[in-house]
């Protein structure tokens, strides 16, 4: 048995796009917060918004010289359409549901690392922009050999 070394890894960018409803417009696409620029082509993982509220993810590849916020939207479109309330009694159910009165619950975000404080910072960041008025994150940073994460 031979032994070949592994590939490579491939660059995956890192996004941000807001739509203004499961089947509207781009309102925005931007590299995620504290993030390096969308690659030209190549492949993208995208937190998807509507409205600025986080709805969904998405992965695709974005052919060299496409338009990288109309292939995300079109994967972006697919999902929120498979994802969403499919029969008229569940559209119905939807919203007929009492909106829970009072603050959201307090949330805890566990962000578990090791000897990666680049990838741990545009993580940090993106948890910062997010609007939920009580949370908390903790970074768990395993068996650390440096002090570079702290």
């Amino acid at each position: 048995m031979s032994s070949r070394p592994a590939p490579p890894p491939r660059s995956l960018s890192v996004a941000e796009l807001d739509l203004d409803a499961p089947d509207g417009n781009v309102l925005s696409l931007r590299p995620a917060p504290g993030g390096p620029p969308l690659l030209s082509g190549g492949d993208v993982y995208a937190l998807v918004r509507l409205r600025g509220r986080p709805a969904a993810t998405v992965t695709g590849t974005v052919p060299e010289g496409q338009d990288a916020a109309g292939v995300l939207a079109a994967l972006a479109r697919a999902r929120l359409a498979t994802t969403g309330p499919r029969s008229d009694a569940e559209r119905f159910a939807a919203r007929s549901r009492p909106v829970p009165e009072g603050p959201p619950p307090r949330t805890s975000v566990i962000v578990a690392t090791r000897e990666r404080p680049g990838s741990l910072a545009r993580a940090l960041d993106s948890l910062l922009v997010q609007d939920h008025p009580d949370h908390e994150v903790i970074v768990v940073d395993n068996a650390p050999r440096t002090t570079d994460t702290r």
